[in-house]
């Protein structure tokens, strides 16, 4: 005749084993807590020697092109690269089962904490010997000897050639930043002309001896000018800019200058291709705008003609 277990007996055991659970995971989460606090101290420690080389990187590349903003990138670099280290191992702090297996690997427990975590809900006598041994086993042991902060020498070494190589480039003279006044200075006399061409704008608006479609045309050639100085990326650039716009401000005073201009061209064009060196050193003396050479092009050729005999 079959008979039942006394009620007794199971409550026993069913408190036994939720009993062990309990001190199982109070004696886990010491361990736990220097499991993160490694993992933190780690993680972080590797994030800022990521940034610092990050770091030295963008310095290095702004000793080769100009690169005003680079030291602000540098820092923004190595801090977000803390940061974001540190919030990883926050965020992948280790779960109480995940701290059962690193404890195991560290003591060389031969799983016995893992598997007691994973059946402290058992309640079969076997599992609560288990259970007891594992606590046994993790007595025997101090999270803070066990489980060292300290960081490696590779990591101190690393560290240290690091801060060197950043700490050089900090200090030791930038090729570059001649070159960055040079643009500095440019950006400040293209303001200052963009100032003089608004201001001259503005006067132009109250000019009563210029008809109103001149001083439109003249008004665009001023907006035009700003444009062109804006996109400008260098001195040679610029001047040219303000060449054209004077161009065609004589233009617009002297609509005959372009023609003149031209005529200019084409007889120094035809003096230049004549057979005779006088007169293609006239021509060419009227092509560069040489007035002395010019001057002495025109004295030989008055030279030659003196010693023409009529035919």
């Amino acid at each position: 005749m079959a008979t039942l277990a006394p009620p007794g007996n199971v409550k026993a055991k069913f408190v036994t084993s939720n009993t062990n659970s309990e001190q199982l995971a109070t004696a886990l989460r010491p361990w736990r807590r220097r499991l993160a606090l490694q993992q933190a101290l780690s993680w972080t420690g590797r994030g800022i020697i990521s940034g610092l080389i990050l770091a030295c990187l963008l310095l290095l590349v702004s000793r080769l092109t100009p690169w005003v903003t680079a030291p602000r990138w540098a820092i923004g670099i190595g801090i977000a690269c803390s940061l974001f280290a540190f919030s990883a191992a926050i965020w992948y702090r280790p779960s109480l089962a995940r701290a059962a297996r690193r404890v195991d690997a560290r003591l060389s427990l031969h799983d016995r904490m893992s598997t007691a975590w994973e059946m402290r809900k058992e309640t079969a006598p076997l599992y609560g010997l288990q259970r007891e041994d594992a606590l046994k086993q993790l007595s025997q042991h101090v999270p803070s000897t066990a489980i060292s902060v300290r960081p490696r020498r590779s990591s101190l070494v690393t560290s240290g050639i690091v801060v060197v190589a950043l700490t050089l480039l900090v200090l030791l003279p930038n090729p570059m930043t001649a070159v960055l006044q040079q643009q500095a200075a440019f950006q400040v006399r293209i303001a200052k002309q963009i100032v003089a061409n608004e201001h001259l704008r503005t006067s132009l608006a109250h000019m009563t001896n210029t008809s109103a479609q001149q001083r439109a045309q003249i008004d665009q050639i001023l907006r035009d000018l700003e444009t062109k100085l804006q996109n400008a990326h260098n001195e040679t650039e610029a001047q040219q800019a303000i060449a054209e716009a004077q161009a065609r401000l004589n233009q617009l005073r002297d609509p005959q200058a372009n023609n003149q201009a031209q005529a200019h061209a084409n007889a120094s064009s035809s003096l230049e291709s004549s057979s005779n060196a006088s007169l293609s050193a006239v021509g060419q003396a009227l092509a560069t705008n040489d007035s002395k050479r010019l001057s002495n092009a025109l004295q030989n050729l008055a030279s030659q003609v003196s010693h023409m005999t009529p035919a």
